[in-house]
Formats: structure tokens, C-alpha cells, sequence
């Protein structure tokens, strides 16, 4: 199972769950690092078939934009 830790996430837990051998990414990892925009991690995310990880509230057009989303409230 993959996943990609979103900004509003601390690092620490990307890295909590690489330590568990999870394969996990943090926004940081990616080349523009926390100011990639939604559209540029909904679609690594889809070409990696990973879960974004993120806090947020959700509404149904938030939800729509990412295929395999796991929301912390």
C-alpha cells in the first residue's frame, strides 16, 4: 500500500509509516515540495495508485478531485 502525506500532515508521520515499511511520500519529497497544487498530486497519486493522506474537511467537490483520499479531522 502506498501513500502520500498532504502539507497540512507532519513529515514525522510520512516517516512513522516508511518506518513501518509502508512505501510513503510527503509533499515535501515532491520537486515543488509543499506548493504543488491539488491537480499535480491528484495525478501522482493516481499514476502511483497511492492514498493521500490529509486534513481537511471534506466536501463533495473536495472529495471528487482525488480518487483514493483518506481524511484526519
Amino acid at each position: 500500500m502506498k501513500f502520500l502525506v498532504d502539507a497540512q500532515l507532519p513529515v514525522r508521520l510520512a516517516r512513522f509509516l516508511q518506518s513501518s515499511g509502508y512505501d510513503t511520500i510527503h509533499t515535501r519529497d515532491l520537486p515543488l515540495q509543499n506548493v504543488t497544487s491539488d491537480s499535480e498530486i491528484n495525478a501522482y497519486q493516481f499514476n502511483k495508485i497511492a492514498f493521500l493522506l490529509q486534513k481537511t474537511q471534506i466536501s463533495s467537490t473536495h472529495f471528487s478531485r482525488f480518487s483514493n483520499l483518506i481524511s484526519f479531522s
